[in-house]
């Protein structure tokens, strides 16, 4: 009888013993740690990078028939100037994740570094070489962005509105010891498109590497008052000659974000 009670005893202390055991591997794991990382939420970053301009030339009009170097036979020239320099900058966006796509939106301000300039033969030929120069002071995007998740990785495609302070100038004579200069600047509105990948670290930290190509609107030069042999030195009326600068910009640059 003691045998039998104690195989009875050694029994069921095995059968409660499985149960447990199987329910503690079965525990519920938290949806996060079972489904990887989520991006839906509200984020915010830094960013720090290069930009160069892509400017294909500055064309010329004129609404004068004569007395303009923009109606000079030859045409005059007037080459592009490449702009390029670091930027840096904050950003701030929300994301929303469905399955593994995530639809998001993202603002940015964004302060540039990003001027240069270039020498050509002058449109006057007594005066030796001209120049063009341009400088990027300032750039802010809005853009929507859509994206899908592989692993720890979310990559994305975005674009939308792009803003900026610019600013050209057009030196006639660079050499010579009777120069002009002529410049503008302002604000200038536009677009911007590119892509890029986050990289989540954990489930609030994320680095990343982006592309953007920003087109923003022409930059007009009045250079109505230029004198040179052409006109005889003689001023023409304002807004009769402008100087068209196109304004389109390259960054790559690389950025951290905290999701909260």
């Amino acid at each position: 009888m003691g045998r039998s009670h104690l195989f009875s005893s050694t029994a069921l202390a095995g059968l409660l013993v499985v149960p447990s055991a199987f329910a503690a591997d079965m525990a519920p794991v938290p949806y996060r740690q079972s489904q990887g990382l989520q991006w839906s939420g509200f984020y915010l970053g830094a960013n720090g990078g290069y930009a160069w301009s892509q400017d294909p030339g500055v064309s010329c009009t004129s609404s004068l028939i004569t007395g303009s170097p923009c109606n000079t036979t030859p045409p005059s020239t007037f080459q592009a100037p490449t702009a390029s320099g670091a930027e840096f900058g904050l950003q701030a966006g929300y994301n929303w994740q469905v399955a593994n796509w995530v639809f998001g939106f993202e603002a940015d301000i964004n302060k540039l570094a990003a001027e240069g300039s270039t020498q050509f033969p002058s449109i006057d030929p007594s005066k030796g070489t001209d120049a063009t120069m341009s400088r990027y002071d300032w750039l802010g995007t809005a853009r929507g962005r859509v994206g899908v998740v592989e692993g720890n990785a979310l990559f994305y495609a975005t674009g939308g509105f792009a803003y900026g302070r610019v600013g050209q100038q057009y030196i006639l004579g660079l050499t010579s010891n009777n120069t002009q200069t002529f410049d503008t600047s302002g604000n200038r509105m536009g677009w911007t498109v590119g892509g890029g990948v986050d990289y989540g670290l954990d489930q609030h930290w994320s680095v990343r590497a982006e592309y953007l190509y920003v087109s923003l609107d022409n930059s007009n030069l009045d250079i109505s008052n230029i004198r040179f042999t052409g006109n005889f030195g003689t001023p023409a009326p304002p807004g009769t000659s402008l100087l068209h600068f196109n304004n389109n910009l390259n960054i790559l640059r690389l950025g951290l974000n905290y999701r909260f």
